[in-house]
């Protein structure tokens, strides 16, 4: 279960990474019309995928979380709070950066991505004091 956890994880970050340097380009050599157009049609196409990979996180971290046999100490508790809280922040910014016309879409995909990568490393720092 933990290969679809951490796959989810690579399609929702690594996207929402992908989609800001996207959305850079887009908007440098296009007319804002233009660009809004194509970012709009990219999140349309990129909304079914982020919302496969926000499901199957929710059931493969429930499932790692409530099958986990070992008590964990007071810090890895307060760490996997604030991760918890920045997987909230990334799950919100992932589903508005794909609405239709977002006037901050790059904004949202910059922030989710950053929270995504911070996750990354606190989950790596957890899996080493468990």
């Amino acid at each position: 279960m933990r290969w679809f956890h951490i796959a989810a994880v690579a399609l929702l970050v690594g996207g929402l990474l992908y989609g800001r340097q996207a959305l850079m380009t887009i908007s440098g050599s296009l007319a804002p019309d233009a660009a809004e157009g194509v970012a709009d049609n990219i999140s349309s196409r990129f909304r079914p995928r982020v919302l496969a990979a926000i499901v199957l996180l929710l059931i493969s971290g429930l499932y790692n979380y409530f099958y986990s046999t070992v008590h964990h100490s007071t810090t890895y508790q307060i760490l996997f709070a604030v991760k918890i809280l920045l997987v909230l922040h990334l799950f919100a910014a992932a589903l508005a950066s794909t609405r239709p016309r977002h006037p901050r879409r790059a904004r949202l995909l910059a922030g989710a991505g950053l929270s995504g990568l911070v996750i990354i490393f606190i989950s790596n720092y957890l899996s080493r004091i468990s």
